[in-house]
C-alpha cells in the first residue's frame, strides 16, 4: 500500500499521521490524497498529525491559502479536518481555519491529538464548544 494512503480509524475518525521529510507542496499533495481517500472510503471526520513532517519552514499566507483549497477540494465538503501541528506552524489567528470555512471545509487546528480527538468526537455527538 502506498505509505501516504495509510490511515487508523480511531472511534471512527479517519487518522493520518505522515512521516516524511520534504518540501511543502509534496506534503500538501500527500495530505490531499489522504482526505481524497478517506471520503471515498465513507469518513466523515479526519484528524490529520502533520507532526512527523520536516523539510520545510512556517507556510506563508499565500502558501496557507494554496493548501487550504487543495484540501477542501479533496474533502469535496464530506468530511471536517482536524490538524495537529507543532505551535510555531499554528497562525496566531488561525488563518487557515478562517479561509477553509470560505471554501466550505470545516475545520480545525491544535497542538495535540487528545485535542484533536475531543474536537472531532464532539462533533460526532453533537457536543460542541
Amino acid at each position: 500500500m502506498n505509505p501516504a494512503l495509510e490511515f487508523e480509524i480511531v472511534d471512527g475518525i479517519a487518522v493520518y499521521r505522515p512521516v516524511a521529510a520534504c518540501p511543502l507542496p509534496q506534503a500538501v499533495d500527500m495530505i490531499a490524497t489522504a482526505i481524497t481517500r478517506a471520503r471515498s472510503d465513507g469518513h466523515r471526520h479526519m484528524m490529520i498529525v502533520t507532526t512527523g513532517l520536516t523539510g520545510f519552514a512556517s507556510p506563508t499566507v499565500f502558501e496557507r491559502l494554496d493548501l487550504v483549497r487543495r484540501w477542501a477540494e479533496a474533502a469535496q465538503g464530506l468530511v471536517t479536518l482536524c490538524v495537529v501541528a507543532h505551535a510555531q506552524l499554528i497562525d496566531a489567528d488561525r488563518f487557515g481555519v478562517v479561509v477553509a470555512t470560505g471554501f466550505g471545509l470545516p475545520a480545525h487546528v491544535v497542538e495535540s491529538e487528545a485535542e484533536g480527538l475531543e474536537w472531532l468526537r464532539g462533533l460526532q455527538t453533537g457536543n460542541t464548544r
